[in-house]
């Protein structure tokens, strides 16, 4: 009887070291990872279509971050091309890009929205040449609309002037510009003499 005992408090004194090995091994969990993004991507391009079929603009980006949160997508080192149906063509450069969808929205047109964070270049050109050249910082692509815009200082150059403004739009299928001024700064415009 007394060997007995003496096996049931081994084996319960094996079994305890046993469970509490096994508890100090286990991963812990502790750490709160809702706001990290769940996927990484490495050199990423998209391509994205407008409801007629044709390409509204293709976007290359050396990475890629997706956050299931607030469903935000942040590109670094964004390049985006817009496709007008024209021979002009517009390349937008950033280095960080955020790609925004609506939900909720009836159509592509209303969803798609495209934050180029920091210094922005875009270029629109032809068979022949550069037809303009701008810079700013913050600026707002909507690649289905074909719209581009800043509340931000911009300058714009093509080959007859230089047009500097505190906040412009511009129609990416007609090459209209609105360039607008506020009571502290106004539109410049400085025409070549070449």
């Amino acid at each position: 009887m007394i060997l007995g005992i003496g096996l049931a408090v081994a084996g319960g004194l094996v079994l305890w070291l046993l469970l509490v090995t096994n508890q100090n091994q286990a991963p812990t969990t502790s750490q709160d990872l809702s706001e990290e993004p769940n996927l990484y991507i490495q050199s990423a391009e998209f391509l994205e279509y407008a409801d007629d079929g044709s390409l509204a603009y293709k976007a290359t980006a050396s990475s890629v971050e997706h956050s299931t949160l607030d469903q935000s997508v942040v590109l670094q080192d964004i390049r985006v091309e817009v496709f007008t149906g024209t021979i002009t063509e517009w390349e937008l450069t950033a280095s960080e890009g955020i790609l925004h969808s609506v939900n909720g929205a009836t159509s592509n047109e209303e969803q798609q929205r495209i934050d180029l964070l920091g210094e922005v270049e875009v270029i629109s050109r032809d068979a022949e040449a550069i037809r303009l050249a701008l810079v700013g910082s913050d600026i707002v692509l909507f690649p289905h609309q074909r719209k581009l815009s800043s509340d931000r200082p911009v300058t714009i150059t093509n080959e007859s002037a230089t047009f500097t403004a505190p906040t412009f739009e511009i129609d990416l299928d007609t090459n209209e510009f609105q360039l607008s001024s506020t009571s502290e700064q106004r539109v410049q415009v400085v025409y070549s003499t070449d």
